[in-house]
Formats: structure tokens, sequence, C-alpha cells
């Protein structure tokens, strides 16, 4: 792999099937000498920042990429790498909050920030 500078991939499923994402950094010391450290993050950790989010039980939390598909696992609308049901959300640099019906007929809150690097969005859902 060649990278320039700073490199996130999305979440895909390795060898192991199990969903991950690969972070590479590039440098150059100052003898011109070119290096790449590479990393393998467990999409698990991101599971548990969610699941740390203390949601009551009729409310869910998940990241999903700009394209509306699941990054980690949500509780009422589907697992990693498959799309979301629920409407597609403007891309915004800061906080939103909008309403929605969602699949199961509930009205709810949609509470959700973009993320630039990598083109994640943390969302929210709460009826």
């Amino acid at each position: 792999m060649s990278v320039r500078g700073t490199y996130v991939s999305d979440v895909f499923l390795g060898y192991r099937r199990f969903p991950h994402v690969v972070i590479a950094v590039e440098q150059t010391n100052l003898e011109g000498d070119r290096w790449i450290l590479r990393a393998t993050i467990d999409t698990q950790r991101f599971n548990e920042l969610i699941a740390s989010m203390g949601l009551e039980a009729d409310s869910d939390a998940f990241l999903i990429n700009w394209d509306g598909i699941f990054r980690t696992p949500s509780r009422f609308y589907g697992g990693v790498l498959e799309k979301c049901p629920l409407p597609a959300l403007p891309i915004s640099y800061q906080a939103n909050v909008t309403t929605a019906i969602d699949p199961l007929g509930r009205h709810v809150f949609l509470a959700y920030a973009h993320f630039v690097h990598p083109n994640f969005i943390l969302v929210a859902v709460n009826p």
C-alpha cells in the first residue's frame, strides 16, 4: 500500500470475517528514508463506546458511513455493512436533530453528527 500522509479506511470485513478499520501513517526521516506504520483496529471498540452511552431500552445509536451503510450494528435497524433504512441525513459539520418515522412505524428523533475523517455519521435514535 502506498500512502501519502494519513489514510483511514472505511469499515470492511477482513480475513477472519470481522469488521475492522485500517489506519496508515507515512513518515520520512531526515535521511530521506520513508516508512509506513499500519494498524488494523477491530470495530468492537466502536461498539463498546456506543454501548457506554447508557441509552434507554427503546433508543439506539450507531455509526453509518456517508452512503448510509452501517459501520456498527444497530439494535433495531440492521447489522454491519447493511443499508440503514432510516432517511438520509444531510451532510452538516455541526450536531443536528430531526424527526422521522422509522421502519417500525415509530415517530423518532434523529440526533446526528458527521465526522470528516473517516466519513462516518454518529446517529442516535430516540422515540
